[in-house]
């Protein structure tokens, strides 16, 4: 293996002599295209986006690594608007790459989305001026700059970061610390994630070793619950970019792992996650071939994934709405989004307070479908200023976002009844009996005697033939 790294070293050196990048200066685009980060000159680089495009770029530290060094976050976005066009939120994105110091190529992927975005905007890119417009990207290029700067796996304390993470870890992996989140480097990726990606829909954490797209989970080999999201990402991968692209479940792609960020992102925090791998020749630091060209298809499934981020969860939007207090609730319900849900309810609140008057039961709606759902609200009361929303979550995952979202006044239809005072309107039948009984009665029919039965004058009923007899009951 030295001797395949001095080889590669020389190759590369013989391509670049007079432009091996240093820190005193950002990279020339020939050393960008074939020579591989150090964490100092992906401190310059980063530095240099910040100050030459502050409207889009900002750059902060997550955390220190165990040996002191920044791990930097790169966030892009058009900071000039704070929500999209329509007022809603804009998405959000979380990618880190460098888990692995020696897996070089995970890493400079992670650069390349940050530049396609950040050099779009700058030429006027119509997919990236959109995408900024309406998204904010987090991208942590180098998670584990102590591991990458030593070209190794693992961190200062021989620990395997992506099997650090507090799901289903164990020190039955190999290096996986002396518990969940031992690392400082793990610590501050998931302390990042609460603080500022808790309502991402999307998270793409980025190695080198074999080429697939995985996806969870790493620990068992049962699928996720959201495997229709996962499939239709799949199957649109394979149609629309490159069919060959393996795109599946990470335990039985890859191998069995636990403690992943992968399964953490998903698991833990409720984020579609992706396992990026980019291919296996990530023990060299640099490359012949271009990385635009080596990771060219990586870029087009990330871009792919970014610009359709909107649709990575339940969307849900009622159509239409009939309320009947006291009995029931018939509403037409759509999914935009190519994520189930398995728990949406309707909500009677006072908006104001956020104080839940009525809850009802849970009904499910698939991805990219439509529902027509029937609720009982036989305990539903109707108060003064309460209005209707939808509670639902992004996703099937247990630890997917909860959503509130209020329904249009505009599309509830309000049926009124009376239960007080009114009986249930007769039958036709029992109409016509008591028309006719009474037509008889004023043309001067006979009255019937039932047994015991004492008739207002005393007299007795006589039969309609004028006998008389004992009806019995």
């Amino acid at each position: 293996m030295a001797v395949r790294r001095v080889v590669a070293l020389v190759c590369v050196a013989l391509l670049f002599v007079g432009s091996v990048p240093t820190a005193a200066a950002q990279q020339p685009d020939i050393a960008q295209e074939h020579w591989y980060h150090s964490w100092a000159t992906l401190t310059y680089d980063t530095s240099q986006w910040a100050d030459d495009y502050p409207e889009i770029v900002s750059v902060v530290s997550a955390g220190e690594t165990e040996h002191g060094r920044d791990q930097w976050v790169v966030r892009i976005s058009d900071w000039s608007v704070e929500n999209k066009s329509d007022g809603s939120p804009k998405e959000k994105v979380y990618i880190d790459g460098g888990h692995h110091g020696n897996e070089h190529l995970g890493t400079e992927l992670a650069f390349l989305v940050a530049e396609f975005y950040i050099e779009g905007w700058a030429d006027g890119d119509v997919e990236a001026v959109e995408v900024l417009q309406n998204t904010e990207l987090h991208i942590m290029i180098m998670l584990n700059a102590d591991g990458n700067d030593l070209d190794t796996r693992w961190n200062m304390n021989q620990v395997d970061l992506n099997r650090n993470y507090d799901h289903h870890w164990t020190t039955d992996e190999t290096a996986s610390g002396d518990g969940p989140f031992s690392e400082a480097e793990t610590r501050n990726n998931a302390d990042y994630m609460a603080e500022w990606m808790t309502d991402a829909d999307l998270y793409v954490t980025m190695h080198t070793g074999t080429w697939i797209l995985a996806y969870p989970w790493g620990f068992t080999g049962e699928m996720p619950s959201d495997w229709e999201m996962f499939e239709h990402i799949r199957d649109t991968i394979h149609e629309t970019i490159d069919a060959d692209l393996p795109v599946r479940n990470a335990n039985a792609g890859i191998y069995p792992t636990h403690g992943t960020s992968r399964d953490y992102g998903y698991g833990v925090m409720g984020f579609p996650t992706f396992t990026f791998e980019t291919d296996d020749e990530q023990f060299l630091l640099g490359t012949v071939q271009s990385l635009s060209d080596r990771l060219s298809v990586e870029l087009e499934v990330m871009r792919y994934l970014i610009s359709n981020v909107w649709y990575w969860r339940a969307r849900l939007n009622v159509t239409s709405m009939e309320v009947t207090p006291g009995e029931q609730i018939e509403l037409h319900v759509a999914n935009q989004g190519h994520a189930s849900t398995e728990n949406a309810s309707i909500q009677y609140v006072f908006e104001e307070s956020m104080e839940v008057l009525w809850q009802s039961e849970n009904f499910t709606v698939n991805a990219s479908n439509t529902s027509d759902v029937t609720l009982d609200a036989s305990n539903l009361s109707l108060q003064p200023g309460g209005t209707f929303a939808l509670h639902y979550q992004k996703r099937v995952i247990d630890a997917s976002m909860f959503v509130h979202q209020p329904i249009d006044e505009k599309l509830v239809e309000m049926v009124e009844t009376d239960k007080d005072g009114w009986l249930p309107a007769p039958g036709l039948l029992l109409v016509l009996l008591a028309a006719f009984g009474a037509a008889g009665a004023a043309n001067g029919w006979p009255k019937r005697r039932f047994s015991g039965a004492i008739e207002p004058d005393g007299g007795e009923n006589p039969s309609v033939d004028g006998t008389t007899h004992d009806a019995h009951l």
